[in-house]
């Protein structure tokens, strides 16, 4: 047994889906965009600072190549470089502070790459003196000394660590690629949702209709049962009910037996309802086994083949043998003909029992109003028989217009009760293509069957 998926649930679902697909997007793409934003950044501020750092360390060589020069050249044109490169110098400086957010462990590398350069900055302004005052030895033992090349050394390494200090450690950077690496997851499975939602869109139509195939499947198989049912059902109490006639017609055989025998006193009042009584019961009979033959036919699937069958032909026979059944002498219907025959294809004998069906629901609303009449309209309209039979009758309850169309529900007397007309009348009209609706038009029952035209 299949599921039977509700359309607007199946909607809602596929809605929902895509709703949290496109946020998701949103939001994988907004932290994808940060992401690469902030490592660019950093990466892009990393290089300006190293280039920086690479500066300084290449103008501190320079000007230790001024002062070496100065000291062994004597010449006043490399003192001025000299002096000009650690004015140079201390600007870098300047504008690497101003640029830098340090911590605490920044701070004292800073401190001391400012005392190393400070103590470069003092021996090579001496190794200058000693140059001006003729010294030259000194000059050059106090730049090649041991002393200078370890500050010079300390100095380079201190500015270095400065440069790693401000620069986005490597843990920082890691959790900002695992970061980026793991929206990245987010989209791609976000892309795949939005491949099932548009799969499950292309297939929709198809899980409606197998959705729908398995449950007529299932309406098909109880149809079967209540098929088999019904006639086993209606077989058996036809066949008990005839059994009850042909006894009750052998005891009102003998009665007449006895009767022409002079056993029986005509004269007696309760022989004198035999008469009555026997018509009853064969009435009752009759009408019983017509009850049990329409059952039969609700659920019948051997109809014979249809064929072209006239509509008017059919009407006036039907009105005849209703009006012969019943005694609806005081009521007039009047049928309004069209000026050419109309033809349908379908089944004439079930086809005048959908009209007595209906012409007996107008006429026993009416059978004890005054100047009661039903009105017979047949027309084509659009290539379709239109029929319209109204009748001047109190109108069916507003509650009970659902319910006319289902088997067994009847609004007639207990006397012309089978209950079972409108609907039998309506399943005969469906196998020929056919429809028939109910409607109140001033105050009139109205209803309205329609056939396609041969």
């Amino acid at each position: 047994m299949g599921i039977k998926i509700s359309n607007s649930r199946l909607n809602l679902y596929l809605s929902l889906g895509l709703i949290l697909t496109l946020f998701i997007l949103i939001v994988v793409g907004r932290q994808v965009a940060l992401s690469i934003t902030t490592i660019e950044d950093v990466n892009e501020e990393n290089i300006r600072k190293l280039n920086l750092s690479h500066q300084i360390i290449y103008l501190d060589e320079k000007l230790t190549h001024s002062a070496h020069m100065s000291a062994l050249t004597r010449k006043s044109e490399w003192i001025e470089l000299y002096h000009k490169q650690v004015l140079t110098l201390d600007n870098l400086f300047a504008d690497l502070k101003r640029k830098m957010s340090l911590d605490k462990q920044g701070l004292e590398l800073l401190a001391k790459v400012e005392k190393a350069n400070a103590l470069l900055v003092e021996m090579e302004e001496r190794s200058i003196g000693h140059m001006a005052k003729g010294e030259n030895s000194e000059a050059i033992q106090l730049l090649e000394g041991q002393f200078y090349h370890s500050q010079k050394k300390l100095y380079i390494t201190f500015i270095k660590e400065l440069m790693g200090v401000e620069r986005l450690r490597r843990d920082e950077i890691y959790q900002l690629e695992k970061k980026r690496l793991l929206f990245y997851y987010g989209g791609f499975i976000s892309f795949l949702l939005l491949l099932i939602i548009f799969w499950l869109g292309l297939l929709r139509k198809h899980i409606k209709k197998l959705s729908s195939y398995h449950y007529q499947k299932i309406l098909l198989f109880h149809d079967i049962r209540m098929k088999k049912l019904c006639a086993l059902l209606s077989d058996e109490i036809h066949k008990y009910v005839s059994l009850s006639q042909s006894s009750f017609q052998v005891i009102y055989n003998q009665l007449k037996e006895y009767r022409k025998l002079g056993w029986i006193d005509e004269n007696r009042v309760e022989n004198k309802d035999i008469e009555i009584h026997y018509e009853q019961f064969n009435q009752k009979s009759g009408e019983t086994k017509l009850l049990l033959d329409k059952m039969r036919l609700i659920h019948r699937d051997d109809y014979k083949e249809f064929e072209a069958t006239d509509v008017v032909e059919c009407i006036d026979e039907s009105r005849e043998l209703l009006m012969e059944r019943f005694d609806f002498s005081s009521i007039h219907i009047k049928i309004s003909r069209p000026k050419e025959r109309l033809f349908f294809y379908g089944h004439k004998d079930l086809f005048e029992q959908v009209i007595q069906e209906v012409l007996l629901n107008g006429l026993t609303s009416l059978k004890n109003e005054f100047s009661a009449k039903i009105e017979i309209k047949i027309e084509l309209r659009d290539e379709k028989i239109n029929i319209e039979i109204s009748d001047t009758g109190e109108a069916i309850a507003k509650e009970a217009r659902a319910l006319i169309w289902q088997p067994f529900f009847t609004t007639r007397s207990e006397k012309f009760s089978l209950g079972i007309g409108l609907s039998l009348a309506k399943k005969i009209l469906r196998e020929m293509s056919g429809s028939i609706e109910y409607k109140v038009e001033k105050g009139s029952n109205t209803f309205i069957i329609q056939l396609p035209r041969m």
